[in-house]
């Protein structure tokens, strides 16, 4: 075999196991938040829904290897737009965890070796570094949400203003009376 056909044959699979541990960190997390709920309704739909999630995510993500069968269907290629922006935006926000995460166990370390004393366990601190993990780890999705519902926004006002505004304007002559520009609407 070829070293380029190995060295090629190695990034794709780093870059499946990749995204299989970015997506697993996530619904795995999901599943046992769902896990804790108290009422057996609300966690059974939420349950129901996480399957969906998992399956919608799968599909969008197998679709361009399957022969975009489901960009063939109504809302197919919405489907396969929201699993890119969530791939995307989880393996961010995935990093992002990991990396406060690390911050935190540094400073823990860094702190127990410079200080002359033990202290105890505090779970406040504990709280503040899996709270601002999960804001750090949040803000990648957050952001691609507000950019793309911003660009559908102005791609929206563009198509309406377009409609609204189809009028064909004539330029006049200066020599003729009256108004430079002349409006008219669009047969």
């Amino acid at each position: 075999m070829k070293p380029i056909f190995l060295l090629r044959l190695g990034i794709f699979l780093g870059f499946i196991a990749l995204i299989y541990l970015t997506q697993r960190f996530w619904f795995v997390g999901a599943w046992h938040w769902i896990g804790s709920i108290q009422r057996s309704n609300l966690r059974s739909g939420l349950q129901i829904l996480w399957c969906v999630a998992l399956l919608t995510m799968l599909a969008g993500f197998l679709d361009p290897m399957l022969g975009h069968a489901l960009s063939k269907i109504a809302g197919g290629k919405w489907i396969t737009a929201a699993t890119r922006i969530w791939l995307v935006a989880s393996f961010f926000g995935f990093f992002a965890v990991k990396l406060v995460g690390i911050i935190g166990w540094i400073s823990g370390a860094g702190a127990t070796l410079l200080s002359s004393k033990q202290t105890g366990f505090d779970p406040a601190r504990r709280n503040f570094f899996r709270y601002a993990a999960y804001l750090a780890g949040s803000l990648p999705f957050a952001t691609r949400v507000l950019l793309i519902s911003g660009i559908a926004s102005v791609a929206r006002f563009r198509r309406t203003s377009a409609s609204a505004l189809s009028m064909s304007i004539s330029v006049r002559p200066i020599a003729t009376s009256g108004p430079l520009l002349n409006v008219v609407p669009a047969p």
